[in-house]
């Protein structure tokens, strides 16, 4: 897992990649619980990609999910978390 940070106008950004080939991974913000944006680039398969024939192999999917279940990071992903500052 890796994971970067940023803060703009009262909001919080996080990106996560999961680097695992092969593994899931559930990860748990302890300091926020409450909702926010996610923003997941990844199909679990690492071989994935855009082509010609399959330009839409990868695509970015949003949802807003409640950060006191975990964010599920799907093996060879990249997740944003977005949510307000407390």
């Amino acid at each position: 897992i890796s994971v970067a940070s940023t803060k703009k106008g009262g909001m919080l950004t996080g990106t996560i990649a999961n680097l695992s080939m092969h593994k899931e991974k559930t990860v748990f913000l302890d300091a926020y619980s409450g909702t926010a944006e996610i923003t997941r680039l990844g199909t679990g398969d690492p071989q994935a990609q855009n082509t010609f024939d399959a330009p839409s192999a990868v695509l970015p999917s949003k949802t807003v999910a409640d950060l006191s279940k975990g964010i599920r990071l799907p093996s060879s992903s990249v997740v944003s978390v977005r949510f307000p500052l407390p």
